[in-house]
């Protein structure tokens, strides 16, 4: 059953699909501007930092994802498809 949980993260870290660019288009329009000298440097770390939060919190929901995926199969007794 662990072995399960062990591929079903490493495919969701190394998985290729709708694999989302690391610096979003906030971050690149808040570094050009920044550059630019339209904005200050606080407004582009605000716009780093809103997007650490968020994939924090989207590498959390995964992670709980996998744990309930776990925890169902230990509760059945046997992998699940």
């Amino acid at each position: 059953m662990s072995q399960s949980l062990v591929k079903n993260l490493v495919h969701v870290i190394y998985s290729t699909k709708q694999r989302e660019p690391w610096i979003s288009k906030e971050c690149r329009d808040a570094l050009s501007a920044y550059q630019a000298g339209r904005v200050e440097f606080v407004t582009l770390l605000e716009a780093q930092r809103a997007l650490r939060e968020a994939r924090m919190g989207y590498f959390k929901a995964q992670a709980n994802v996998l744990q309930s995926l776990a925890d169902l199969e230990r509760a059945v007794g046997r992998d699940l498809p």
